[in-house]
């Protein structure tokens, strides 16, 4: 499934399984595709009734019955009802759902989502019309947004299906939509939750540095954080990374530089850890440095470690070993030992027992395993009782026979006390 088809379906499994019932009188509103000045107050008039007689293609032979026999708009909009209206329709109905929808022009879609308002009292008409309203986006984006506004008129779904249209119609056509975006009063913007992050990410994948100039607009900390995430979401070259991180050095927030790296990182390793290597300033170095590494531990564990290490100094070198074991420790304290086994440039023994220190309570056997690696009497002392308390959570009797067989038996005991 190619990217476009990834990114609707995202949306709709959000949409579909979320949105209550809360929608105008029923009628209906036909579709023009002028959107920038419609009357967002206003309330539905007329009804556009169905043709019956207009018979729509739905001919793959492998589609289920009820959906393959059915012609008619008001035909197939009763066909995906009950498809959706089974307990175990998912995420493959609606993917056939969504394909069959893909052969029909705009107003055989317009007709079908017309139809399904016949079957909204029900929690199954909600599933149906996300179906074809993705399909209609990614088919005639401004036109989907008409009939949602012309069409749905309460809070909750109104907001939703907005966004839902909103969201694909910036992939589709960003300019266009970021425009439409712009024109609107703001007691449609207000409907559309993070509305000016969701056009703004559009336009970075075509335009990043004028998506850059509109993110200068912002003055809100939560939707600067949520623009500065659509926005590096959408980025695929290493250059508009770059140019984002430039842009939101400024705001010296831990999110907003997590949000970007750690795309970056799913993106290009090679190019982010090279763009690292030419900073120069030392303070903004240094904060880049943890942010990358505190995004990259999570995944690659043994890399990363490498990486720190490589970029420490004399001063650093006992903060960054302890920054390595505080997560690894409680993962997979076998693969960090092996990793402190390796290291020649550390001091191993105290690296060993803060390991030790960390993996006691989490992982209390394999802590047991290796305590005789540990030297420092005190510091053996004091992960021992953290062993003793780490097993009590899992078996009273095996505590027991840790603590009577423990040559700390006593130091144990006064923690106890």
């Amino acid at each position: 499934m190619d990217k476009l088809k990834f990114s609707l379906w995202s949306a709709t499994l959000v949409a579909a399984f979320f949105i209550g019932y809360e929608l105008s009188d029923g009628h209906i509103h036909s579709v023009s595709t002028n959107t920038s000045h419609i009357d967002t107050n206003s309330e539905p008039q007329t009804a556009i009734q169905n043709s019956e007689q207009e018979v729509l293609p739905w001919a793959i032979q492998t589609r289920p019955e009820t959906l393959s026999v059915q012609k008619t708009p008001t035909q197939i909009a009763e066909a995906l009802y009950q498809h959706f209206k089974q307990e175990n329709a998912g995420l493959v109905t609606e993917l056939l759902a969504y394909d069959m929808l893909q052969s029909f022009n705009e107003d055989e879609l317009l007709m079908v989502s017309q139809s399904l308002f016949a079957y909204r009292q029900n929690r199954a008409f909600r599933k149906s019309l996300s179906t074809v309203i993705e399909a209609y986006t990614a088919l005639s984006p401004e036109a989907a947004m008409h009939f949602v506004l012309a069409n749905i008129q309460k809070n909750s779904l109104r907001s939703r299906m907005i966004k839902l249209v909103l969201e694909e119609w910036a992939s589709i056509e960003p300019q266009v939509a970021f425009e439409w975006y712009q024109q609107q009063p703001n007691s449609l913007k207000s409907q559309i939750d993070n509305g000016y992050a969701i056009v703004v990410s559009g336009l970075a994948a075509e335009n990043i540095e004028f998506a850059i100039r509109q993110l200068n607009k912002l003055s809100d900390e939560e939707e600067i954080k949520q623009a500065i995430w659509d926005v590096s979401y959408a980025l695929e070259d290493s250059e508009h990374f770059g140019a984002l991180l430039a842009h939101t050095r400024q705001y010296d927030h831990k999110y907003i530089d997590w949000a970007t790296v750690s795309q970056w990182l799913r993106h290009d390793k090679s190019e982010l850890l090279h763009w690292f290597s030419g900073l120069t300033d030392i303070e903004y170095r240094s904060r880049m440095r943890d942010t990358i590494f505190s995004v990259w531990k999570n995944d690659e564990p043994g890399q990363s470690a490498d990486w720190l290490l490589s970029t420490s100094h004399a001063e650093t070198i006992e903060k960054d070993v302890k920054d390595i074991l505080s997560t690894w420790s409680y993962d997979n304290p076998a693969s960090a030992l092996e990793w402190i086994n390796r290291q020649t440039d550390i001091d191993r023994q105290y690296a060993v027992g803060d390991l030790l220190l960390s993996s006691a309570y989490p992982d209390p056997e394999f802590t047991i395993n290796n305590l005789d690696l540990v030297l420092d009497e005190d510091k053996k002392i004091t992960i021992s009782y953290l062993v003793y308390s780490g097993l009590l959570e899992v078996s009273d009797a095996r505590a027991s026979v840790f603590l009577q067989t423990s040559p700390y038996k006593k130091q144990i005991e006064k923690f106890l006390d």
